[in-house]
């Protein structure tokens, strides 16, 4: 029996002890990553869409110095199927094809600001900063095939109307939406130009998709203006379709307006759209309507409205595809989002590329016409350079990452993308995950295959230390384990990396990863070979245990069972081997019998418990649950399994197992006619009493006992199943202790098990009074104390429901059963039998539970209340182990015995009196004088800053009082006589403070508190409000203030040695504190010091060795206006010093934290920049004076950042740091 028996205790199997349950199972543990960049790099900050140079066409562009000084600037570009064009700032027009090489090239004239390129390619609209709209064909660019007049506004967009070559829409930088219109004539082409409308931000035209859509005839446009979006259509004539608002979130008044459609595909045409900082995406959804007439009509609406705030203004947008957008801000930053909410997928910067922009009208810049994107691909024109952005492929990112050495980064990385775990759409997967998996599978085992290969012959692997190699291999396989539970591959791949670590010397390094694994139960299929390797691994090391609960988390139905029982077997791993026997072969009856064997083969063995799992294997199965696992059991089996292990158990005899085997007698064969009856019960009995019972203890909470009904078949039937009950098992105990001696503790432990359950159960058993009452002996009869408790709560739950015939006092004070006797005499109502059982406990409970107790019970008993409170004040000390709570109580129920508190230590009077005065300032509790003297001195010993605050709120009395000046307390005597406005006490209570403070001053250290008294009196005296006495010389104050220059003089003449000092400086500051308070009084003062002087008691001495103070004090006010001056003549030179210091370091100018710009890179500071700008240094520096009239192109901030001011500008900012503006 164990030293502290719990019965109620439930019984568990090793697994569920070593771990919550299998549900839960164990959180692989974080691997720490490799140091080494090459084997386990950072996640991928490579940007999302990749940039690379279009090498050949900035060269022709931007390289050579003199074609760019005739041709000018690119400042724009078209793209299309075919072509790639540029616009410059001189008027020329340049068309490469997407080999880079030069198509056409022609000259224009005029400087252009926007260029489109036709559906066919075959047609190239110029738009000029004139206002000028031109239209060339590209088979002859030595004219242009239709030309429009000058709006006299640069034009920002152009684009071509559907298919036509001769209809084109522009916007103008002044806001007019243009619509211009070539027809043909007697005489050639007529062009015209028409005004659609203006003050237009920006507009979009939807094109035709892939799909056939109702819009592909109607010519839809967006407008947006600063007030709002309007959805219009062209043909057959102008309708207006909605209207949508703008936000009213912006994040400021001067928006950049964009707008840009996606054409209809398998989904709605969609249009994103942004004022300023917010950008907006719908769904367009066209709906046909027939009227009475029988002619169709289509109506656009807007739905699925959604927005994203971006923190800066967006000044482009572009469809990447059907479900990404692509916005650039105002700071050259790249964010892509998706189209379903418009989430960011990736962010990026693109400062560094110098996208090219143009001033439009000086208020902003317009990024209109330097970016593209088409089929995918996005391109830029940058300042320097021409840009070709595509997305990255999720090939590329695991070829780079196999490329650069990082395997496991690869490896991880592939398992993401086939997992769904990342932005599908930007790499190029589909989102089903069939078809990705399809499409993946093959790649991803082929990288595997070969990095696990590679990786043992790495040579930066082999070059480290030999611990960092274990680490950086564990976390390779704990990788790749993580690939092959997402990816589900053959067990045979589990084989292929155990051999390779088995090769290099880490097995121990494989099975540690995948434990983990196998208890996540994310690895549940193993190969004949590693299981075979594991099971004699884990038996080398002594870890057995861990072994039988890595095989239950495993897939039973893909092992070899024959090899699996036979190594459990050999292994003595008999949860598993139960285990593989339930769920496997749904036979519960053979671990059983197992059990028993092995216990009748060591019955003579005491100390033997390696078949202990029995008890535990017969509560799981009993009530449902499957060993080891505590999952619950198939409830197509569980029934069944019951019956089984009740046949084994209650059938009464011995049973033949496996059927057709000679039977299982618990004894030997000779003496079979001996055996007991219900043999195998009689067993598990006579090894543990103790588990037996409670694991019937967990059996009788099974709702398939229920049934009163016993039903059984045959002993010659081949079905082994019995139905019992509760009643029937009683009986069944009953019988087998009534034919057995089991000993005393066995029949106690019976007599618990039948006290327990039977008030649960009554319904369901029936045992008669005698049965109970000698349940009742056997319990008070305990026979080891470890069993007192469980015998104590027994009997407690047995009476709760039966009433013995006779009294049980005698016999629970005997067998010491306090909680037991508690309830008795609580249901007696005998309060005062309560608490001498209370004092007689050695183990006593909470003193306050029973006071309470016995306080209710006498509430309405005066005779029986007065004995109580007699018991109470004999052993007052007894039950105030906890002071705090025995004054609540006692305050509450019985005030008069709160004055036995003085009698208890200090340290519990302190507590208790704390107590009492604490409910005494919440509910106005009544307490003598005498406790409040008592808790006075507690309260100077422990808590002496707290004691005048507590005996300001008393009633003082001349006990109080008494106490105070025996133990010095001035300042609260004084404090007492100021609130009851007894000035003149006060003062003489100070004056008494004073004399008792000097007498004992030993050294002029401790003379602080001379001081704090004397102005103390002061204050008394300058506060009071003093009747005036005519009659006198003097007033009472003036009497009062004499008293304390009189008492302080005294001191003076009468000190010597080190102290004189001190009294000298008392005398001075009395003097100086008593002409401060009379200065506007002098005729007061002069009365009190004639006085002072004349007194007969003080006229000799005093003024002999007085006089030195006053002529010190008198000298100190005729100088103290003369220091003042000084004083601030002082303090105005030091102010005017540190300023002039101050204006010296502004003018020096600030240093620059790096020689480059913030913005651009190229230097401001240093041997690289122009003399114009050293030339100005170093006149500031001679001269102190900066000249305004140079160009240095270069600011400055305080913050120590620097950048051209071409720059700056180029960002939208004149004076302000770009870096620290939002800090």
């Amino acid at each position: 029996m164990p030293a502290q028996f719990n019965f109620d205790h439930r019984l568990q199997s090793r697994v569920a002890r070593n771990g919550d349950s299998l549900a839960a199972g164990h959180e692989l543990e974080p691997l720490e990553r490799s140091q080494s960049p090459s084997l386990y790099g950072s996640p991928s900050d490579r940007d999302a869409i990749q940039l690379i140079t279009l090498k050949k066409i900035t060269s022709r562009l931007f390289e050579n110095l003199q074609q760019l000084e005739q041709q000018g600037e690119p400042v724009c570009l078209a793209v299309c199927a075919k072509y790639i064009a540029f616009g410059t700032s001189k008027g020329h027009v340049l068309v490469f094809n997407y080999d880079q090489s030069l198509e056409a090239a022609f000259f224009t004239g005029v400087p252009i600001t926007a260029i489109s390129f036709s559906l066919d390619s075959n047609s190239l609209a110029v738009g000029h900063r004139t206002g000028r709209v031109s239209i060339y064909e590209l088979s002859n660019q030595d004219r242009p095939s239709h030309s429009f007049d000058s709006l006299n506004s640069p034009i920002s967009t152009l684009s071509f109307i559907g298919k036509r070559h001769s209809a084109l829409l522009s916007t103008t930088d002044d806001g007019r939406l243009v619509y211009h219109h070539a027809t043909r004539t007697l005489f050639g082409f007529s062009c015209r130009s028409r005004t659609l409308a203006e003050n237009v931000l920006a507009s979009a035209q939807l094109l035709m998709g892939p799909v056939a859509y109702p819009t592909d005839t109607m010519g839809v446009l967006a407008l947006m203006s600063p007030s709002g979006l309007t959805v219009l259509s062209t043909d057959p004539e102008v309708q207006t379709h909605f209207r949508v608002g703008k936000p009213k979130i912006l994040a400021e008044t001067d928006t950049f307006g964009c707008a840009q459609w996606f054409p209809a595909t398998k989904e709605f045409p969609a249009l994103a759209y942004s004022w300023g900082n917010v950008l907006t995406l719908i769904d367009v959804v066209a709906e046909r309507f027939v009227d009475e007439h029988k002619s169709e009509s289509v109506l656009l609406r807007y739905e699925n409205k959604r927005r994203y705030p971006c923190q800066e203004p967006i000044v482009a947008i572009h469809w990447l595809n059907a479900k990404v957008l692509v916005v650039l801000t105002v700071s050259q930053r790249l964010f892509c989002l998706s189209r379903e909410k418009l989430h960011v997928l990736t962010e990026q910067d693109v400062m560094n590329k110098h996208v090219k922009h143009r001033l439009a009208n000086s208020q902003h810049r317009s990024f209109a016409a330097t970016s593209a994107v088409f089929r995918g691909k996005l391109f830029i024109l940058g300042k320097y350079q021409t840009f070709l952005g595509s997305p990255r492929n999720w090939a590329d990112e695991l070829f780079e990452l196999l490329q650069s050495g990082q395997y496991i980064n690869a490896l991880e990385t592939a398992r993401i993308q086939y997992d769904g775990q990342c932005d599908l759409v930007l790499i190029g997967l589909p989102k089903d995950d069939d078809e990705r998996h399809q499409k993946m599978h093959h790649h991803i085992m082929q990288m595997l295959e070969a990095s696990s290969k590679y990786i043992f012959t790495d040579q930066s692997v082999l070059a480290m230390e030999p611990m960092a190699r274990k680490d950086v291999l564990a976390q390779f396989l704990a990788t790749a384990f993580r690939v092959c539970v997402s990816l589900k591959p053959d067990p045979a791949v589990y084989e292929q990396l155990f051999e390779r670590y088995v090769a290099n010397g880490l097995e121990d390094v494989y099975f540690g990863i995948l434990e983990k694994f196998i208890r996540k139960q994310e690895i549940t299929v193993l190969p004949p070979v590693v299981l075979r390797k594991m099971v004699a691994r884990y038996v080398y090391d002594g870890r057995g245990h861990t072994l039988e609960e890595m095989i239950c988390f495993l897939d039973l139905k893909q092992l070899d069972i024959d090899l699996t029982i036979t190594l459990c077997r050999e292994n003595h791993l008999n949860d598993s081997l139960a285990y593989i026997w339930n769920t496997m072969l749904e036979d519960y009856i053979t671990p059983l019998i197992d059990a028993l064997k092995a216990l009748k083969k060591h019955s003579h063995e005491p100390a033997y418990r390696d078949s202990d799992y029995v008890y535990a294997y017969i509560a799981y199965i009993l009530t449902g649950r499957q060993y080891p696992t505590e999952k619950p059991i198939n409830y197509r089996t569980s029934e069944t399994a019951r019956k089984n292990i009740y046949y084994v158990l209650f059938s009464g005899a011995a049973v033949s197992w496996p059927r057709g085997t000679p039977k299982f007698h618990i004894v030997d064969e000779e003496n079979v006619v001996d055996e007991p009856a219900f043999p195998y019960l009689f067993l598990l009995l006579k090894h543990d009493g103790a588990l037996f019972f409670r694991c019937l203890n967990e059996v009788f909470e099974d709702t398939f006992l229920n049934d009163n009904e016993v039903f059984g078949f045959s002993s010659n039937s081949d079905t082994y199943e019995l139905k019992v009950s509760r009643q029937y098992i009683l009986d069944v105990l009953m019988g087998i202790f009534g034919e057995n001696d089991f000993g005393k503790e066995y029949q106690t432990y019976l007599a618990i098990f039948i006290a327990r359950n039977y008030p649960k159960y009554m319904q369901f058993i029936r045992l008669s009074n005698s049965l109970l009452e000698s349940v009742i002996r056997d319990l008070c009869a305990y026979p080891v104390p470890e069993l007192k408790e469980e015998c104590e709560l027994s009997l407690q739950s047995l009476l709760s429901v039966h009433k013995p015939s006779t009294s049980l006092v005698p016999l629970l004070e005997s067998a010491g059963f306090y909680n037991a006797l508690v309830s008795i005499y609580q249901s007696e109502q005998r309060a005062l039998k309560l608490l001498e059982l209370w004092i007689e406990q050695k183990n006593r409970p909470k003193a306050m539970e029973i006071l309470e107790r016995c306080f209710r019970l006498v509430r309405n008993n005066p005779g029986e209340r007065l004995d109580v409170e007699q018991f109470l004040e004999r052993h007052f000390t007894e039950f105030c182990t906890d002071p705090a709570a025995a004054a609540k109580v006692f305050s509450e129920h019985c005030q008069k015995l709160n004055s036995k508190a003085l009698e208890l230590s200090q340290p519990q009077k302190y507590e208790y009196l704390r107590a009492v005065f604490d409910i005494r300032s919440q509910s106005g509790l009544e307490v003598s004088s005498e406790m409040e003297v008592a808790y006075a001195e507690c309260l100077l010993e422990h808590e002496p800053a707290n004691l005048k605050h507590f005996v300001l709120g008393c009633k003082v009395n001349e006990k109080l009082m008494h106490f105070l000046r025996e133990n010095q307390q001035f300042e609260t005597i004084v404090e007492i006589h100021r609130r009851a406005n007894e000035t003149e006490q006060a003062v003489e209570d100070i004056i008494q403070a004073l004399t008792y403070c000097a007498t004992h001053l030993k050294n002029a250290d401790n003379s602080d508190v001379l001081w704090r008294y004397l102005y103390l009196g002061f204050d008394i005296i300058s506060e009071s409000q003093l009747t005036p006495d005519l009659s006198q010389d003097l007033q009472p104050d003036e009497r009062l203030y004499l008293r304390l220059v009189e008492t302080a003089v005294g001191f003076f003449v009468a000190a010597e040695g080190p102290l004189l000092d001190s009294f000298k400086r008392l005398v001075q500051d009395a003097f100086t504190t008593l002409i401060n308070i009379k200065r506007d009084h002098s005729d007061s003062f002069s009365r009190i010091f004639n006085t002072f002087l004349t007194r007969s008691s003080v006229q000799l001495t005093t003024l002999q060795e007085v006089r030195p103070v006053l002529d010190e004090i008198f000298q100190a006010y005729s100088h103290q206006e003369v220091i003042y001056e000084i004083i601030l003549r002082l303090v105005n030179n030091d102010i005017f010093q540190e300023l002039m210091v101050l204006q010296a370091k502004r003018e020096t100018g600030w240093s620059l934290a790096n020689l480059e710009c913030e913005v651009c890179g190229k230097p401001i500071w240093g041997s690289k920049v122009s003399a114009q700008v050293f030339d100005a240094w170093q006149e500031c520096r001679l001269q102190g004076v900066v000249r305004a009239s140079i160009d240095a192109n270069i600011m400055v901030f305080q913050c120590r950042h620097g950048y051209h001011t071409r720059c700056l500008h180029n960002m939208g900012v004149e004076k302000e740091c770009i870096l620290c503006r939002d800090k």
